[in-house]
């Protein structure tokens, strides 16, 4: 389960085996040989993901990610570890309840709902910014 830490949710695997490298880009091959191991159709949804948030800077993700049910319900919840980095679980039901109105609000089922939901989040951090 993603946890929710000072500056976004993260999966805390994930951050284990890419921190060394958490500024640098992250990109996969696609070569000779090379099997995704998704279906044609989450390929296209996870292409359509990242072009479309790909170009926002960390901060921008970080500034969307805050603003959304998920993370506010479990920051509501947070407890400080040792360190004192805030990361307390994001439940899965408050994901599942987010993203299904998500759906459902920008016809995510086409590519152009996730271009969509991208530009209207950005225009969200943006209008707090100014």
């Amino acid at each position: 389960m993603p946890r929710a830490y000072a500056l976004g949710p993260v999966y805390g695997q994930l951050w284990h085996e890419y921190s060394d490298s958490v500024s640098s880009h992250f990109s996969y091959a696609e070569g000779e040989g090379y099997s995704s191991p998704f279906t044609s159709d989450e390929d296209e949804v996870i292409d359509t993901v990242c072009r479309n948030f790909g170009c926002y800077s960390g901060t921008v993700l970080s500034r969307i990610t805050h603003n959304k049910l998920p993370w506010r319900a479990a920051h509501s919840r947070l407890e400080s570890n040792r360190e004192g980095e805030l990361n307390d679980v994001i439940r899965e039901e408050d994901m599942d309840s987010f993203f299904r109105g998500v759906v459902e609000r920008y016809s995510i089922s086409k590519p152009d709902g996730i271009a969509l939901y991208a530009r209207n989040a950005f225009r969200k951090v943006v209008g707090r910014l100014f």
